[in-house]
């Protein structure tokens, strides 16, 4: 789970003629929708397309960085529970030692990216936002605006995407590092992939 302030629900589709299938109990039904610009307003249908653009993009980045939480976590865990399971035996001290060292590397980047800390929507208010709660408001500060994008909107896409990627390419180094250290030392202990307990 990944507490944060702030909504999964998306962001609202733009103008444009579009399908839509409801699905139950297998059963399906699809139905041509065409969602019409506001008349009251003038706006660009390039703008428009930039504003769905830039809002598409976005989102995908926040599913990016969140499946990229969940494997952390989940590679954490399995090193977890074999470091556990070895902790008495002698002979695996390097294995144990990178262990605990590619946890301690998946920590302190699940730490830049997301805020650990936070167990309700209420605890905005006691620690610092990380990065997905930052792209999180920019993706609903998007949507609740009409086109055409501001500059601040743009830079701050801009910003965010270079800091995703940056925190991205070292997640990448500590599975391909950390991780493969740790796996070439269980390699080399000549354990059994299954340890039976005594």
């Amino acid at each position: 789970d990944i507490s944060f302030y702030g909504s999964y629900s998306g962001y609202r589709i733009g103008p444009d003629q579009y399908k839509i299938r409801l699905t139950i109990n297998g059963k399906s039904k699809t139905q041509d929708l065409l969602v019409q610009r506001d008349p009251r307003v003038e706006i660009k249908d390039r703008d428009s397309r930039a504003h769905q653009q830039l809002m598409s993009d976005l989102y995908k980045q926040i599913n990016d960085l969140h499946s990229s939480i969940k494997k952390s976590r989940n590679v954490r865990e399995q090193i977890q529970k074999m470091n556990s399971e070895l902790e008495d035996k002698d002979d695996v001290k390097d294995l144990l030692e990178a262990g605990k060292k590619a946890i301690q590397m998946i920590d302190e980047w699940e730490g830049n990216v997301v805020q650990t800390k936070m167990e309700t929507f209420q605890d905005v208010v006691n620690f610092l936002n990380r990065l997905n709660s930052h792209m999180i408001h920019l993706l609903g500060s998007i949507d609740a605006s009409d086109p055409p994008l501001t500059q601040g909107q743009l830079n701050r896409y801009t910003d965010l995407s270079e800091e995703w990627y940056s925190y991205k390419k070292r997640l990448d180094n500590i599975m391909n590092n950390e991780v493969s250290s740790y796996n070439e030392f269980y390699r080399l202990s000549g354990l059994p992939v299954i340890i039976i307990p005594k």
